[in-house]
């Protein structure tokens, strides 16, 4: 069965970030997919210690909750992060889990895990859905863009442009964008579309 794993690096449960991942995996489900949502709030990670023994096989020899993402990420066809954006970036729990990826890369740095199908999710109290792309002359972050490269560095292809939900100053501000929530169910399906 196909299966899509969606990371939500916010700690607000019922906010924005959290509205359009469910999004997101209710496409997948109705697409025929098994879906798994990680609150990287509530799981216990410890930061990378660099020791390098991920360039020796896949996976990490701390003991902590990244060990169940590494075994569901060898599965998935379809991966989404969703994150505010705190400080011009992504939370740092969603840094936290960038960097625990890392065994992801074999130790000439290509994918060990083959293909897969990738999506961003972002809220941001800025009224600009661009502001953070790093595309705009006046842009004050690219974290949208590096957070994308990031995606296709572990050997995973976009679905789609990143999903924000601007001017987020309330935590229903994406449930009333209908245009929004049917944008993220219609990637929640291209995330576990079969190959053509």
């Amino acid at each position: 069965m196909k299966k899509a794993i969606l990371f939500m690096a916010s700690p607000r449960k019922k906010g924005n970030t959290a509205a359009l991942l469910a999004e997101v995996a209710r496409g997948a489900r109705d697409a025929g997919a098994e879906t798994k949502v990680y609150n990287l709030n509530e799981m216990k990670i410890t930061p990378c210690q660099a020791c390098m023994q991920c360039r020796k096989a896949y996976g990490c020899p701390q003991k902590d909750d990244m060990q169940q993402v590494y075994a569901d990420m060898k599965d998935a066809c379809g991966v989404a992060l969703g994150s505010p954006v705190y400080m011009w970036g992504v939370t740092a729990q969603a840094k936290l889990l960038m960097d625990r990826l890392f065994p992801m890369l074999g130790p000439d740095y290509a994918p060990r895990l083959g293909k897969k199908r990738a999506l961003c999710v972002y809220s941001q109290g800025n009224p600009d859905p661009q502001r953070f792309t790093g595309t705009k002359p006046d842009s004050t972050s690219s974290c949208f863009k590096d957070t994308g490269n990031w995606f296709k560095f572990l050997g995973m292809e976009p679905v789609r442009g990143e999903l924000v939900a601007s001017g987020a100053n309330s935590p229903d501000t994406a449930a009333r964008d209908q245009k929004l929530m049917t944008e993220a169910y219609e990637s929640g399906k291209m995330l576990v579309k079969e190959n053509e």
